[in-house]
């Protein structure tokens, strides 16, 4: 039922495109074909049918790839927007020194949540496919909430909230030190 409920899935959210019926009908045809060599045919060869299905998922995570880069396009998009922002409060930081590198801590940020994300597209599971489809609404939240949250760990860190060091390295030296403040956010 796995693999044809996320073909379901992608079929519903428009993940084939203009030529999906035909690819939605292929794949639901082979899934079919495996449940028949499973089930009901007779001299029932099980191990044929999850070896098919194996493949089937296989490729249904191999053509899903032009779906993860589409993904990876839109969330660039939202992040070169929230290093805008890092840019914005950087420039800032001429009249309000205090908040100068909080900036470059949300261009760290940024950068790191779309590598992230990024460096894991070959590792994606098949039943990780449905989490790159939406492309409305997830990509935005994402990096709102890595921004806030680089702030929120910036300013933590500021007050003395707690400490982090890796060495003699010292991440609470953000406020003054740009590399600090991009590595903090990155």
């Amino acid at each position: 039922y796995e693999a044809r409920n996320v073909l379901r899935f992608l079929e519903a959210r428009g993940a084939f495109g203009k030529t999906g019926a035909k690819i939605y009908q292929d794949f639901g045809k082979r899934i079919v074909q495996a449940a028949e060599v499973g089930c009901v045919r007779d001299g029932v060869d099980m191990k044929e049918s999850k070896d098919a299905l194996d493949q089937i998922r296989v490729d249904i995570a191999r053509w899903s790839r032009r779906l993860i880069y589409r993904y990876l396009g839109v969330l660039a998009l939202w992040a070169l927007g929230g290093v805008v922002i890092g840019l914005l409060v950087f420039a800032l930081g001429g009249i309000y020194p205090d908040i100068k590198n909080y900036g470059l801590a949300i261009v760290g940020a940024m950068v790191g949540a779309w590598g992230s994300r990024a460096a894991a597209r070959n590792e994606v599971a098949f039943s990780d496919v449905q989490d790159f489809v939406d492309m409305h609404l997830e990509p935005m939240i994402r990096v709102v909430f890595v921004g806030l949250i680089t702030v929120v760990a910036a300013l933590l860190l500021k007050v003395g909230v707690f400490s982090i060091s890796i060495g003699t390295f010292q991440f609470s030296t953000f406020a003054t030190d740009t590399g600090a403040a991009l590595l903090l956010g990155f």
